[in-house]
């Protein structure tokens, strides 16, 4: 009999692969906020520089982002109205659409991913 481990393994490395893309699209997908800049601030880190953003709400409320976590498209000056669904890919800047989430590289990585994964795992149960 064979050893499982490497489909194992190799099924798990693809897990963690769908994950980290997966994150990418599902934090993208479950944003939602409809408010103006109000304020702005940039830090650098060894990862880069990243902009904090201070956003308030037609109620009042200010809500803090910070741009690459939330994947909106920085470089949004103070006075920026944005308006941002859950569940929809494209947001408003100002009332124009933007649209620059990549649909298709996303798929492009996340499709062969789960595939592998998938046989991967197939394999680990069939003892190859």
């Amino acid at each position: 009999m064979k050893s499982t481990r490497p489909s194992i393994v190799f099924a798990a490395v693809c897990l963690v692969l769908t994950i980290v893309f997966g994150n990418l699209l599902g934090s993208r997908a479950l944003l939602e906020v409809s408010g103006t800049v109000t304020a702005r601030h940039e830090s650098h880190a060894r990862s880069g520089m990243w902009i904090h953003y201070a956003v308030a709400t037609a109620g009042g409320a200010v809500d803090v982002r910070t741009d690459g976590v939330w994947g909106i498209a920085g470089n949004l000056p103070v006075g920026t109205h944005l308006e941002k669904h859950r569940w929809e890919l494209g947001y408003r800047v100002n009332g124009r659409e933007v649209d620059d989430f990549p649909r298709g590289n996303s798929a492009a990585y996340l499709v062969p991913i789960l595939i592998m994964g998938a046989v991967a795992l197939l394999l680990a149960r069939a003892g190859l």
